[in-house]
């Protein structure tokens, strides 16, 4: 390459596909003017390359140099040749980064990258290669790998102003922000010579066309183009601004340019097909099939040219190519046998389509072709006349659903089961609107873009059917003129494809034959099953036995229900699968097999690379050695990621990118930093005990298990139990569960060789340290006129000090008091008024200690006058834990406790002025099978000014049956009886 003074651009570019190599060179001067290049005559390699200062070891970069700074030793091979001086490092660093991203290898590249940032911040070059690493690294969040790339950039700038390549990025990626204004801004104020290379004008045309000024960008286009009219950039450009003005000419001449450009090949058979070309564009395709004999868009596109040009055979040869390397495309399989009718293969062409339906029969689409070459479509025979059983509705005097928003005529499924494990499902209903919300909810229609849509009206009430409108701005369907009376009839089919991960299994889902707000006239859902699938039925709730039948060669099972009522809704409600009849049909499902799927979808949650494993490092750098050190070590990752990262997002969520965006993961970027810090842990996934239950011999309802913890060893001992941990709330402390999860089912995904195998588990219990409580120590004194203080002590554990902890975080510390005011001083002496005089909060950062609160106020009303006596409240702290969940004098319905503290308070109640005691209540206790309450006068009481109270109390959480309701409103009237005691003081 001639070269004269001055910055110049040289790119190489290699291919090298076995045992050759081939080289391209392309130079261009400071302004993207191309140079002349010359081959040498003798390309051998020099035989004494000692003279020459070359060498015949390549460099080679699997090891890249240690990052300084880091103690880690370097690797022999990561320096050979002229490149092992000292001097060279940055560029050893630099070139053995490159080749790691080449290779795909993000840990090597980014290992290259910070040794970069770290030592050699004067290396421009090397800023641009991190630039290229963040654009490139998978394993971070987007977002903060574009600020990185971005800083990066800048500090290339900085170093090298003349880097012409990292001021265009930077203003690319302004555009890429819509900063337009910006843009332009920046390249008016520029110096005539800056940017003025290919890639500045070309970011000068993408700007201003962007803004809308084409004279300026084409002329940046034209100035682009007089430096290098050969640029395949330039030259795309140059199309894409020939194809908008449709100058069909000027096209064909760019595109016969781009030759040598690389992807061009499927470029210019596609525009030689579209201009009718259709002999270039075959002979340009089958070039490319030479290339890439799997093609299947190549062989596509001959296909469509041969049936242009009548040649059907070699059309058919085309297809049958395709089916070879996509035997399950269903689209080819009916081109297939449509040119296998053309040709006069009438039978082969029904037998494509019967081999279509045999390898996708599935496929909706598919059954409506194959009904047009005459065979039948099996589900369709179990379609009803749904205008028939909506007159038959209509008819009947009165039909009980008095005060419903809208009644559910027909509710209908049919579940055709293929034995791939595949089916089809006609879903049918027909609802009558009662109400304006009725209407509104129906008035416009979405349905998925997969269903095929077999019937979708409104009926009025004399039987007139309004066909939907499409109207414009809008993605549904809409039903205009609804009114109430009206009917709305909707009937289409799913198709659901096998499951990859779990060959054989099908869950045709569950139906249900009531709804909490809705009545069902009818409800109906067939399964329709070759024989031999051995399908299993769970029935739920008096659900009906099924009818069974043989027809045609399948089996047929019905379950059918009429005048279904609305069963209501209620307070706190159970899961609505244990309150109503339903079904659930499917095959076998084996929970270790569920989980190996699982484990193929997390597996890439818990990748790591060099930045987690150096904060893994850094975090436990102080943890102590030997006894303690695996606790030590989770306390203080624990700690780090519940400060510094937010959880909003699922476990599949990568540990890397969560980490890169401080958001995501919390449990993900946990486990993964234990694991670097050589503490075992388990992803545990517990099911709530109080939500849904899975029942004998039903289905084990794997979606139930939905809330992932971690299973962490850090006892010393190796055989004790591991801690479990939840990272949704800043203020969870290791160990602590909610009460649904202690002692409940879990599974154990395997993730790492050295976890324990997949299967179900058991939680353990919360430890008594962190159970959920509450307790009071109040001094109270008062006047004769009911107005004092107190002084006290409110300590909170478990979900109770997770709460409290919280709201700190959130609340105003100046609003403190008033918000201690209403959250909990509202609670006592019921009627009185207390004023907050001094507030202090302990141990509020220390998650695994309880919270305690010690406060003063004043009070007034406290008491009441009844004569000469004066009249204050037992129950200074109310206890009755259950009152909230029994405001309904019975229910129809489970009542679930999710949760249930245990409740204490210790009340000193004193007396000024020379007043005493004249009665206070009796010690009481009270057990039950819900829950206790007990009252015990521990100093003090009648004769005395002083009066010392102890009370406890209980619930206990869990499911309550509908049946033994009352017994749990018992406990709450007898609680309130005693609460309603008195102190008399004179």
């Amino acid at each position: 390459v001639a070269v004269s003074p001055g910055p110049h651009q040289l790119e190489v570019r290699v291919a090298i596909p076995k045992d050759r190599a081939w080289v391209m060179v392309r130079a261009t001067d400071g302004v993207g003017r191309p140079l002349t290049t010359q081959e040498p005559r003798d390309t051998a390699w020099p035989e004494d390359p000692v003279k020459l200062k070359a060498t015949r070891l390549a460099p080679t970069f699997t090891e890249p140099l240690a990052p300084p700074g880091t103690g880690a030793t370097a690797s022999p091979s990561a320096a050979v040749g002229l490149l092992s001086d000292p001097i060279y490092r940055p560029l050893r660093h630099y070139l053995g980064g490159m080749n790691a991203l080449a290779d795909g290898d993000t840990d090597r590249a980014e290992t290259a990258a910070r040794a970069l940032s770290l030592g050699y911040d004067r290396f421009a070059e090397g800023s641009m290669f991190v630039a290229a690493f963040e654009a490139d690294d998978p394993s971070r969040e987007r977002t903060a790998s574009k600020a990185r790339q971005r800083r990066a950039l800048e500090q290339a700038v900085e170093l090298d102003p003349a880097l012409d390549r990292a001021r265009v990025r930077l203003l690319e990626m302004s555009l890429e922000r819509g900063e337009l204004a910006e843009v332009i801004e920046a390249l008016e104020a520029m110096a005539p010579g800056e940017l003025r290379g290919v890639e500045g004008e070309l970011l000068r045309f993408r700007a201003y066309m962007a803004r809308g000024n084409e004279h300026a960008a084409e002329e940046a286009l034209a100035r682009a183009s007089a430096l290098h009219p050969k640029s395949c950039a330039v030259l795309n450009t140059e199309r894409m601004v020939a194809r908008g003005r449709s100058d069909v000419r000027r096209e064909d001449a760019i595109v016969e340019q781009l030759v040598d450009c690389p992807g061009t090949l499927g470029l210019r058979a596609r525009l030689a097909y579209r201009r009718g070309d259709t002999k270039q564009a075959t002979a340009l395709l089958e070039e490319r099939l030479t290339r890439t004999p799997d093609d299947v868009d190549a062989l596509t596109v001959l296909g469509d040219i041969a049936v242009t040009e009548e040649r059907y055979r070699d059309a058919l040869a085309y297809r049958r190519k395709i089916l070879e390397l996509t035997p399950y495309a269903g689209g080819t399989r009916i081109a297939a046998a449509d040119l296998e009718a053309r040709v006069g293969q009438t039978q082969r062409a029904r037998a494509e389509i019967e081999d279509a339906l045999r390898l996708i029969p599935y496929s909706s689409a598919l059954h409506e072709i194959a009904e047009h070459v005459g065979i039948g479509d099996d589900l369709l025979r179990f379609r009803v006349d749904g205008a028939a059983l909506l007159r038959d509705f209509r008819a009947a005097p009165q039909d009980g659903y008095e005060g419903a928003s809208e009644v559910l005529v027909l509710d209908r499924s049919v579940a055709r089961v293929y034995a791939d494990g595949s089916l089809r499902q006609i879903v049918h209903t027909i609802t009558e609107l009662r109400t304006k919300e009725a209407i509104d909810r129906y008035g416009e229609i979405e349905l998925p873009d997969s269903v095929r849509v077999l019937t979708l009206h409104s009926i009025k009430p004399d039987g007139t059917v309004v066909e939907p409108e499409q109207i414009s701005g809008k993605d549904g369907l809409s039903l205009r003129g609804l009114a109430p009376g009206d009917a709305v009839e909707q009937e289409f089919i799913v198709d659901s494809e096998p499951n990859p991960l779990l060959p054989g299994y099908l869950d045709i889902g569950r139906f249900s034959f009531q709804s909490r707000e809705t009545p069902f006239n009818v409800s109906e859902t067939l399964v329709v099953s070759p024989p031999g699938v051995p399908l299993q039925i769970e029935r739920r709730g008096g659900a009906p036995e099924h009818t069974r039948e043989d027809r045609d060669g399948l089996e047929v099972r019905r379950w059918r229900v009429t005048n279904s009522p609305r069963l209501g809704v209620e307070p706190a409600m159970r899961a609505l699968v244990d309150e109503v009849p339903s079904v659930r049909v499917f095959t076998q499902l084996e929970i270790p097999d569920w989980l190996e799927t699982l484990t193929l979808q997390l597996y890439e949650a818990q990748r790591s690379n060099p930045e987690l494993r150096r904060l893994a490092r850094e975090l436990v750098a102080d943890a102590p050695e030997g006894a303690g050190a695996r606790r030590a070590k989770l306390e203080l990752l624990h700690d780090w990621v519940l400060t510094n990262i937010e959880d909003t997002a699922d476990i599949s969520t990568p540990a890397t990118m969560t980490l890169s965006a401080k958001q995501g993961s919390r449990l993900m970027l946990l486990k993964a930093l234990l694991r670097e810090a050589g503490v075992k842990a388990e992803l545990w996934v517990g099911r709530d005990r109080f939500g849904p239950s899975a029942i004998k011999g039903g289905h084990p309802m794997v979606e139930s298990f939905a809330a992932p913890t971690l299973a962490v060893w850090a006892d010393d001992d190796d055989a004790a139990p591991p801690v479990i941990v939840l990272a949704n709330s800043r203020s969870v402390p290791i160990g602590y569960m909610p009460a649904g999860l202690a002692r409940s089912e879990a599974v154990r995904i395997r993730l790492d060789d050295d976890e324990g195998a997949p299967g179900v588990v058991s939680l353990p219990d919360i430890p008594d340290a962190l159970r959920d409580r509450r307790s009071h120590e109040l001094e109270v004194e008062l006047d004769a006129t009911g107005a004092g203080t107190i002084t006290g002590t409110l300590e909170l554990q478990g979900m109770e000090a997770i709460v409290w902890r919280d709201e700190l975080r959130k609340i105003d510390r100046d609003r403190l008091p008033e918000g201690f005011e209403r959250a909990e001083l509202s609670r006592l002496f019921r009627g009185s008024t207390i004023d907050v005089q001094s507030l202090e909060l302990l141990d509020e950062d220390e998650r695994d200690k309880p919270l305690r609160i010690q406060f003063t106020a004043s009070i007034r009303g406290a008491a009441a006058r009844q004569g000469k006596d004066l009249v204050l409240p037992s129950a200074v702290v109310p206890m009755n834990l259950a009152f909230g969940f029994t405001t309904l004098p019975q229910r129809q319905t489970g009542l679930v406790i999710p949760y249930g503290p245990l409740k204490t308070a210790r009340v000193t109640v004193r007396l000024l002025g020379g007043a005493t005691f004249k009665k206070v209540p009796e010690d009481i206790s009270i057990k039950r099978a819900h829950g206790t309450y007990s009252r015990t006068i521990t100093d003090g009481g009648a004769g005395a000014s002083a009066v010392t109270i102890e009370t406890r109390a209980t619930l206990i959480p869990g499911v309550v049956e509908a049946a033994r309701y009352p017994e749990l409103v018992a406990l709450t009237r007898e609680i309130d009886v005693e609460e309603d005691e008195v102190l008399r003081a004179r």
